[in-house]
């Protein structure tokens, strides 16, 4: 729901949203904003991201780490989900929206967001956030997910292989979700 909710209320099918992160949040926002017509842009952090990302819906990716100049051209966004606590490009990020554009932050990143009004005010740009969604786009979210068939993608790992579940997400290296199961042995 943290994901459907802002997408419910700000994303419309002639939209070119971006999602930066592809993993629990993201490879989800990616599918429900392919579902409902948005044209998708994934800001990835290497090629291996790039390539999930393309066969997830995305319409096409692009890396975090090019320049703010190749992060502008890629942009023209109506919308950007920031779905990662990593450190981010902040200028270039921003630099993807087009006028009256909105970053929408899912993700309670460690770092500072450096606001630079002459970047916001002259294109009449949004920042948001919402850690959750109200109990009527709960159940939109799951009639729109059954009709479209999306669900997350989950790894279910035994209870006795958390601490490998955990290392897992330090090196970012799950697919998208891991579950934990009780061990049946």
């Amino acid at each position: 729901i943290s994901v459907y909710a802002p997408i419910a209320r700000y994303a419309h099918p002639s939209h070119r949203v971006g999602v930066v992160g592809i993993g629990g949040l993201g490879h989800l926002a990616v599918r429900l904003l392919r579902a409902s017509g948005c044209e998708v842009v994934a800001v990835v952090r290497d090629e291996a991201q790039a390539h999930a990302a393309l066969q997830l819906g995305a319409h096409r990716s692009v890396l975090s780490s090019a320049s703010t100049e190749d992060l502008r051209r890629a942009g023209g966004l109506d919308l950007l989900l920031v779905t990662t606590t990593a450190a981010l490009p902040w200028s270039g990020l921003i630099g993807m929206l087009a006028p009256q554009g909105r970053v929408h932050l899912l993700a309670m990143a460690c770092d500072a967001m450096p606001l630079v009004p002459a970047e916001l005010i002259p294109r009449a740009l949004t920042i948001s956030s919402s850690p959750l969604g109200r109990p009527d786009e709960v159940l939109q979210m799951l009639n729109f997910c059954a009709r479209h068939g999306i669900a997350p993608q989950v790894e279910h790992l035994p209870m006795r292989r958390l601490n490998d579940a955990l290392e897992m997400l330090e090196q970012g290296s799950t697919r998208y979700r891991i579950m934990l199961t009780p061990d049946l042995d």
